[in-house]
């Protein structure tokens, strides 16, 4: 069992936003790197797709459509998890019909960057337990952002140094 992760980019729409599992046992800086990775090739794909629109002939491209699906919001409707290998894969295929310069193309750094959820910096020292329980059935929305971005999260207001209290249930059951 793994905990659901909706990441979407900060300051983003919810075009650009995926799915991703993993268990509340994780390292926050394991996950933070690996999504960010994530990220990183979707923005690739996309640009890529926008350069090959250009292109009359590559319209009805097979490639194209299945690179459109693998990147589309519906995967998150659908939870399906798209993982860094298919999204290279995908990248590669495309790379041979369209190209674009790396100036182009937004990164962020799989080092730097940042995730955030209830408002707060989660911690990449820590794992995803500390802060959102132990049930691995969790499902949170969270923020990733580029460390340099001048954009916070608009929920987002303070790093979290201290877990989040075990769940909103549980404190209601407490006071019962």
């Amino acid at each position: 069992k793994k905990m659901y992760i909706v990441i979407k980019e900060s300051g983003d729409h919810s075009e650009n936003e995926f799915f991703y599992q993993t268990p509340v046992t994780s390292s926050i800086d394991e996950v933070v790197t690996e999504i960010t990775i994530i990220q990183n090739l979707r923005t690739w794909i996309r640009t890529l797709i926008e350069e090959a629109a250009k292109n009359e002939q590559l319209k009805d491209d097979t490639d194209i459509k299945e690179a459109l699906a693998l990147i589309s919001k519906e995967n998150v409707k659908h939870q399906l998890c798209i993982s860094s290998k298919e999204l290279s894969d995908m990248l590669e295929k495309l790379s041979k019909k369209a190209s674009v310069e790396g100036e182009q193309v937004k990164q962020m750094d799989p080092e730097t960057s940042t995730l955030w959820w209830a408002g707060k910096e989660l911690v990449r020292t820590e794992k995803f337990e500390k802060f959102v329980g132990r049930n691995d059935k969790t499902k949170i929305i969270a923020k990733l952002q580029n460390v340099h971005s001048s954009v916070m999260p608009s929920d987002a207001t303070r790093k979290a140094t201290d877990p989040q209290p075990e769940n909103l249930s549980v404190q209601i059951n407490r006071r019962r």
